[in-house]
């Protein structure tokens, strides 16, 4: 037979029995693949495995046409051996950036009960493009079961959980998924703690959960790049944290420095006074005083009161004496409500200074009297 209509018949045959295996394929069925399982009436697997051979020699060489023609033999000869399928998604998703057709193989081997973690990763990322975070999320959970390193997994199933979360309605129901995605982002830094991509997620994530379990965990790690950052004369992420964190007084004070330069100094012409922070002197059984400023009184009904309501308990208090100002504005006069957030704060602070019924002047004279760094 001339060779060339030998390829073409084999092309027409993978491209028929293809179109009737899996034709109207879509993305609803992927949440939960079926397991592996081969019917060896089909055809032979030893066949299976030589045409599958055959397309990673092929596709090694650079010959991807052949090698796509080959795995889809592998097809053809076993229409539920999830492998070739696996193996064609890879190609037209890596070589040839064609993110829409690999997608269609990723989905056939997963139904197909693929065993192999790059696919669900590829197809939660192209989930995850389409705004399938659901999906998303589900499918970046499987490659972590199957490869539990999967570091770029963790990260992206966070990442996933996270848009969940800001589409949310409800708050709570966003608390809820913000937790999880600090939970895949945190799991991505103890792979890798030099990342920085999961490491300033999960410390956005930290700060809108208040939950400091991950701050205690990496505490190490995070307090070296805190101290780069103030080496290098910038800012932390947020001034509290530093406190939280474990560093020293004295990086505590220039990182107020810092602050004050960097933002203040832009408001208004205000002008830090020259003060050399090594003349500050704290003795190493001494505390320092430092204190948080709530415009909103810290009402239970307010975005900042439930963000912080964990932070001001973590605070070493061998090292730290903690205060809270409360003010209010005309939108949150700053009463006490009784909220949990509210009533976590007031016991959690050594000082609580109730300043609502202070105007601003009086406010700012209250603060500078008590020599606290706010």
């Amino acid at each position: 037979m001339n060779p060339y209509k030998a390829t073409l018949t084999m092309r027409l045959l993978a491209l028929l029995v293809l179109y009737r295996v899996v034709a109207q394929d879509d993305l609803a069925d992927l949440v939960d693949p079926r397991p592996l399982s081969h019917d060896a009436s089909v055809g032979s697997l030893s066949s299976v495995d030589r045409w599958i051979d055959a397309g990673r020699r092929l596709r090694d060489r650079g010959a991807l046409e052949l090698a796509v023609d080959a795995f889809l033999t592998a097809t053809r000869l076993d229409t539920q051996d999830p492998r070739a399928f696996s193996h064609i998604g890879m190609i037209f998703e890596r070589m040839y950036g064609d993110a829409d057709r690999a997608a269609e193989y990723h989905a056939m081997a997963i139904r197909r009960g693929s065993l192999e973690a790059d696919v669900y990763y590829l197809m939660g990322n192209f989930a995850s493009a389409r705004n399938s975070f659901e999906l998303s999320v589900k499918l970046h959970e499987r490659a972590t079961q199957l490869k539990p390193d999967f570091l770029e997994a963790f990260n992206n199933k966070g990442s996933s959980l996270i848009s969940l979360g800001n589409l949310a309605g409800e708050p709570h129901r966003a608390q809820r998924y913000y937790r999880q995605a600090l939970e895949a982002t945190s799991a991505a830094v103890s792979l890798n703690p030099s990342h920085r991509t999961p490491l300033v997620t999960s410390l956005t994530l930290a700060q809108k959960t208040a939950d400091f379990r991950f701050w205690k965990n990496h505490s190490a790690n995070l307090r070296g790049i805190f101290e780069e950052f103030l080496a290098r004369g910038d800012q932390l992420f947020m001034p509290w944290q530093g406190s939280v964190y474990g560093l020293t007084p004295y990086h505590l004070l220039k990182n107020v420095q810092y602050m004050s330069r960097n933002v203040l100094g832009a408001v208004r012409g205000f002008k830090v006074p020259q003060v050399s922070l090594h003349d500050v002197i704290l003795q190493t059984s001494s505390r320092l005083s430092i204190g948080y400023l709530s415009c909103s009184g810290f009402q239970g009904n307010t975005t900042t009161a439930n963000f912080v309501r964990g932070l001001f308990g973590m605070h070493d208090q061998h090292r730290f004496h903690v205060h809270c100002f409360a003010r209010g504005t005309h939108t949150f006069p700053g009463r006490s409500d009784g909220s949990p957030a509210q009533e976590q704060i007031k016991a959690d602070c050594e000082g609580y200074h109730d300043m609502t019924s202070m105007d601003v002047l009086a406010s700012a004279k209250t603060i500078s009297r008590s020599k606290i760094v706010v």
